[in-house]
C-alpha cells in the first residue's frame, strides 16, 4: 500500500486480490483522537473514490504499564 498525508489525518491505500480474484480497495485513515488515543477509520474505495462514511472506526487508547500485564 501507500501513505499519505491529507486535511483528515494519515491515509494508507490498501490494494489486494480475495481468494475468489475479486480486488478490493480500501484507505485506513490514522487520526489522533487526544494525547492517548487515535482513531483508524476503514473506507471503501470504488472507482477510484472514497467512500463519504467510514464501514467503521477503531480507537486505540493507550494503556498503563500496570493494566498492560493483567
Amino acid at each position: 500500500g501507500t501513505w499519505d498525508q491529507s486535511y483528515d489525518g494519515v491515509t494508507h491505500r490498501v490494494e489486494y486480490t480475495q481468494a475468489d480474484g475479486a480486488v478490493r480497495r480500501m484507505e485506513h485513515v490514522y487520526v489522533q483522537d487526544s494525547s492517548d488515543a487515535f482513531q483508524v477509520k476503514e473506507y471503501a474505495v470504488t472507482t477510484g473514490s472514497r467512500a463519504s462514511q467510514p464501514g467503521r472506526t477503531l480507537i486505540f487508547k493507550r494503556q498503563t504499564a500496570s493494566s498492560a500485564g493483567k
